[in-house]
């Protein structure tokens, strides 16, 4: 995959990309930042809003390069699983990454869960819907909904295997349920305003974020105050949507479920062999709570962290030592990636996120310039 190619392509928002910048840039930079009074007003795209910034930061942004060139950085500098978390956005808003595909010794292709759940965003034509504003209301309800779904794998870092072809056939069957929905003469002479839909929506969560949600219900009144859409249209569309969630957990593909030996025990249990400057390792707490899951007879192996450091070991240790140990595990290659300022955060797993202390010390040096 030509990910450069994949970041240009990237739909990022203004108000991600202000995210990002945030914690691309250093503080004592962005607040040399003055924009003039009204640009909010103003509609401008993420390079456009990128322009505005450098030329509103007295040169002191000039190490960044162009709008284009920024752009493009932010956007590889929060393409890791779960970066909405890490930079706090929206939950209203779409998924903004490229999920990464990676591939054991075998060359077998693997997905991180969290990645995986961006695709189902994919999986609907804007041509469902009446209006521009109809479908951006969907979109908003299926971000919510989706990272509703992805609270359950909520604190791990578990992969699935990547069958292109089964991901390939979920538009189809979205697109079965959606007509079964549409030809449901009850469900398309529904009346709706702004409560009903409020509260049919609340009881598809399985827990109502007064906080978190409070753009999204200005979003619904503004939607019905302005008479703007057809919301017919857009509940066929997430109650389809709703259905296809719910069919793939039933179906047993374990996409939101975390392993278990008694209820999702075909889980692949992975460990990541992270690559960087031709350096292969491993975290250690993953690599043994692995092999205590492929092992349980065995003594087990306990990690201890040091000053909350996450430790590593080198692939070669690792394949050495415990050779014995490790040939029901898969182990994928993930390659250490980087702009030309920041490391991009790796997931650890406990669903956090890390960089190596290398990096940490270059980005530190950096700030103090």
């Amino acid at each position: 995959m030509n990910f450069e190619k994949e970041f240009s392509r990237i739909n990022i928002s203004n108000s991600q990309i202000t995210h990002v910048m945030k914690k691309y840039i250093p503080e004592k930079l962005i607040n040399c930042v003055k924009l003039p009074p009204g640009y909010e007003e103003k509609q401008l795209n993420a390079e456009e809003l990128v322009q505005a910034i450098l030329s509103n930061s007295d040169n002191m942004l000039r190490m960044y390069g162009t709008a284009r060139e920024l752009v493009l950085s932010l956007k590889r500098f929060q393409n890791f699983p779960l970066s909405h978390r890490y930079f706090g956005f929206d939950p209203k808003e779409m998924y903004a990454t490229v999920p990464m595909v990676y591939r054991n010794m075998d060359r077998v292709p693997f997905i991180n869960k969290a990645d995986a759940i961006y695709f189902f965003q994919c999986v609907f034509h804007k041509d469902l819907f009446q209006t521009p504003k109809s479908f951006d209301l969907f979109c908003s309800m299926q971000s919510i909904l989706l990272k509703s779904y992805e609270e359950r794998i909520e604190g791990i870092c578990e992969f699935v295997t990547f069958d292109a072809e089964w991901w390939a056939g979920m538009q189809s069957r979205f697109s079965t349920i959606h007509k079964q929905y549409s030809n449901n003469s009850s469900v398309m002479s529904q009346k709706w305003d702004y409560k009903k839909t409020l509260n049919m929506f609340k009881t598809m969560l399985p827990m109502w974020k007064q906080r978190e949600y409070g753009e999204f219900e200005k979003e619904l009144k503004m939607f019905f105050d302005s008479k703007s859409g057809n919301f017919n249209d857009v509940h066929v569309a997430i109650r389809s949507f709703a259905d296809l969630l719910e069919s793939i957990i039933s179906g047993g593909r374990g996409i939101f479920l975390s392993y278990d030996k008694e209820t999702n025990s075909n889980c692949p249990i992975l460990v990541q062999v992270f690559e960087s400057h031709g350096v292969q390792f491993v975290m250690e707490s993953e690599l043994f709570n692995a092999i205590n899951i492929r092992n349980p007879d065995s003594k087990r192996l306990e990690c201890k962290e040091i000053d909350g450091k996450i430790m590593t070991m080198s692939f070669e240790k690792v394949q050495r030592k415990y050779k014995d140990r490790i040939g029901n595990i898969e182990f994928i290659r993930y390659p250490i990636q980087r702009t030309d300022h920041k490391a991009v955060p790796i997931m650890t797993p406990s669903g956090l996120h890390c960089i190596l202390a290398s990096d940490c010390l270059f980005e530190i040096l950096n700030e103090l310039n």
